[in-house]
């Protein structure tokens, strides 16, 4: 067990944590954008969160299109199309 363990275990767990990779590489004395992009796999809960939002989004669209009136019978300003939008 070496000190490289630690730094690499407190790096990690401020990644996960949500600190900001900038700042881990500075705190561990980084030189390199590129030395600290090794622990940016573990910051992916931002990337799941916009997923789920897009998701979320996609499925109220088609739900909405399944109980869409015909094309001719649409109104355009139909708050219920701008509240699948907004989110």
């Amino acid at each position: 067990f070496r000190n490289r363990n630690n730094r690499h275990t407190a790096a990690s767990q401020a990644v996960m944590s949500g600190e900001n990779l900038p700042l881990v590489g500075k705190l561990l004395g980084h030189r390199r954008h590129r030395t600290t992009a090794g622990y940016a796999h573990l910051a992916d809960a931002h990337l799941v969160e916009a997923t789920e939002k897009v998701g979320t989004i996609i499925v109220n669209a088609m739900r909405y299109q399944a109980e869409l009136p015909p094309r001719w019978a649409r109104n355009h300003k139909d708050p219920m199309w701008e509240s699948i939008v907004q989110y």
